[in-house]
């Protein structure tokens, strides 16, 4: 009798440790939108990239709206000034090529009339233990808000944020692709830059390809995604 107790213990703790599979690949011709960057973009490391759309709604949708997003390497995500996702995405992907896409619920931060989404991108630009440098930090959106198909294009303005600085050592550990950081005010002012209120000196995106495009490749999802703010 005790010995299957314990049988029964073993299989129910195997059954209860078996990963569980959150993410899962959006197909091809799914994407709508372009990989994007800033126009001045070089790629070099510890780059800050804003990114910013403004779209009209008549009404808002009845239904859950809901954007698919992914960044090399971190993003964090405003709708009209309200902070939606906090230091989104994922170190480099689900296999070293690969990137992570995240899915982000919209409804509750859309408004009838004029709506502004902003994108502050992080890229990391070297390798880690656990991070493959594309080479070239951008930004993937796509939402679907009624009739209104919203994707990251050239239209989308966009600027590299210089305001943001390397530091002097010690560096971080080599094992980690992130880069010391500090933001220097006299530049530029933290809160109006990141929510969309202050546009001074962006211009247009630059496409870089539709996914699966190198050096990004395929997309995997990923739910939930990421530190979202209710």
């Amino acid at each position: 009798m005790k010995m299957k107790q314990v049988f029964r213990a073993i299989l129910l703790s195997a059954v209860i440790i078996l990963p569980m599979r959150v993410s899962c690949q959006f197909e091809a011709e799914d994407y709508v939108g372009a990989w994007i960057t800033a126009g001045r973009n070089q790629g070099a490391s510890n780059t800050w990239m804003q990114f910013y759309k403004e779209f009209d709604l008549d009404q808002v949708p009845p239904e859950q709206v809901f954007a698919k997003i992914a960044a090399d390497s971190k993003y964090w995500l405003w709708v009209n000034g309200r902070m939606v996702v906090y230091e989104g995405g994922l170190k480099r992907g689900p296999t070293p090529v690969d990137t992570y896409m995240d899915q982000v619920d919209l409804t509750p931060y859309l408004e009838v009339g004029k709506n502004r989404i902003s994108v502050l991108v992080w890229y990391f630009g070297k390798n880690g233990f656990s991070h493959k440098s594309s080479g070239m930090g951008a930004l993937y959106f796509e939402s679907k808000i009624g009739e209104l198909s919203l994707a990251s294009d050239q239209s989308w303005l966009s600027k590299v944020i210089t305001a943001y600085e390397n530091t002097s050592g010690p560096n971080p550990n080599f094992r980690l692709p992130e880069s010391n950081v500090r933001f220097n005010a006299s530049l530029d002012d933290f809160e109006g830059l990141n929510d969309g209120l202050k546009l001074g000196g962006m211009q247009a995106s630059r496409t870089l390809g539709f996914p699966p495009a190198a050096p990004w490749n395929k997309l995997v999802g990923r739910f939930p995604s990421g530190r979202t703010m209710a």
